[in-house]
């Protein structure tokens, strides 16, 4: 017949087992954080560039740029930026000339305090007739 003081686990021992065990398992919960926080910037970012994209589009459909900024939010409550800034001239008769613009759109979450944004920028051309 065993001893009595053998039978079983030492507290010792059931201490190390247990702070391996939690040790574990916030790693875990450590690595689910960060994976959701990586999955809320990329949907943040894939909203906010599909945004960006539709607001630039909107902006060099314009009749006629002007240059300046901008702003505004959309209905999500991102805000936006549009900046408009010439960037050259060539004429090419007395009476044309190739006018190019520089527009960027950036969209970001005030809400938030990092701040998060998006922007893309774009080039136009618009060709000018002169009386």
């Amino acid at each position: 017949m065993a001893d009595a003081g053998q039978a079983g686990f030492t507290l010792l021992e059931f201490l190390v087992a247990f702070a391996i065990l939690a040790a574990f398992v916030s790693s875990m919960l450590m690595g689910v954080a960060v994976a959701l926080r990586g999955d809320e910037q990329a949907a943040f970012l894939l909203l906010a560039s599909a945004q960006a994209k539709s607001k630039l589009s909107a902006t060099v459909a314009e009749p006629s740029l002007r240059p300046g900024v901008t702003t505004g939010r959309f209905a999500n409550q991102l805000a936006w930026r549009a900046t408009v800034r010439p960037h050259g001239l060539v004429e090419l008769t007395p009476n044309r000339a190739l006018k190019g613009y520089w527009v960027e759109i950036s969209v970001s979450d005030p809400a938030r305090h990092d701040r998060r944004s998006v922007a893309i920028t774009g080039f136009e051309i618009r060709d000018e007739v002169r009386p």
